[in-house]
C-alpha cells in the first residue's frame, strides 16, 4: 500500500514538473518572439 502511494505521488509530481517546464519554456519562447518582433518593427 505504502509503495503504491509513494510511486503514484512521484509520478504525479513528475507529470506536474513536466507540465510546469513546458509552460515555462513556452512562456520564455513567446517573450523572445515578442521581443524579436518589437526589435524588427523598430528597425524598419
Amino acid at each position: 500500500m505504502m509503495v503504491t502511494e509513494s510511486s503514484s505521488h512521484s509520478w504525479m509530481l513528475l507529470q506536474n514538473t513536466k507540465c510546469l517546464f513546458r509552460l515555462t519554456y513556452f512562456h520564455l519562447f513567446m517573450n523572445t518572439a515578442a521581443e524579436n518582433i518589437v526589435c524588427i518593427l523598430n528597425m524598419s
